[in-house]
C-alpha cells in the first residue's frame, strides 16, 4: 500500500511541476509578446533566472528560448524570476508609458493567470 502512496504522490507531483513550467512559458510569453515596441529594445530585454532575478542589461535576441530553458530547468521548491530592468520599465508597466500597452504587460498578464492555469490543467485532464 505503501508503493501506491508514493506513485500517487510522485505523479501528482509530477503533474503540478508540469502545470508550473507551462504557466511559467504562458505567462512569459504572453508579457514578451505585449511588450511595446519602439526599438525593441525593451522586448529584448526580458530575463528568466531560477532563485534570484537577473538584473541585467543585456539585449537578449531570443528572450522566449531563455524563457523556455529556464522554465524546463525548473524544479520543486524553486522560484522563477521574470525581469526587465531597463530604466524605463516600471514607467512602461505602471504610469501609462506606451499607447501599445496603456495598462502594462505585467499586471495584464498576471489578471489572466487563473484563466491560464485553469486552462492549462484542463488540457492535461484530456
Amino acid at each position: 500500500m505503501g508503493d501506491q502512496w508514493d506513485r500517487l504522490a510522485n505523479r501528482n507531483e509530477n503533474r503540478l511541476l508540469n502545470v508550473a513550467k507551462r504557466t511559467t512559458k504562458e505567462i512569459g510569453t504572453e508579457i514578451i509578446r505585449i511588450s511595446p515596441v519602439d526599438t525593441g529594445r525593451f522586448k529584448f530585454n526580458w530575463h528568466t533566472a531560477l532563485n534570484m532575478a537577473d538584473t541585467s542589461i543585456d539585449d537578449l535576441k531570443v528572450p522566449k528560448a531563455f524563457l523556455k530553458s529556464k522554465s524546463n530547468e525548473l524544479t520543486i521548491g524553486e522560484s522563477i524570476f521574470f525581469t526587465n530592468s531597463l530604466d524605463y520599465a516600471k514607467k512602461l508597466e505602471f504610469f501609462n508609458g506606451s499607447r501599445q500597452a496603456p495598462m502594462g504587460m505585467v499586471r495584464i498578464t498576471v489578471a489572466q493567470l487563473p484563466i491560464i492555469i485553469n486552462g492549462i490543467a484542463a488540457s492535461m485532464d484530456k
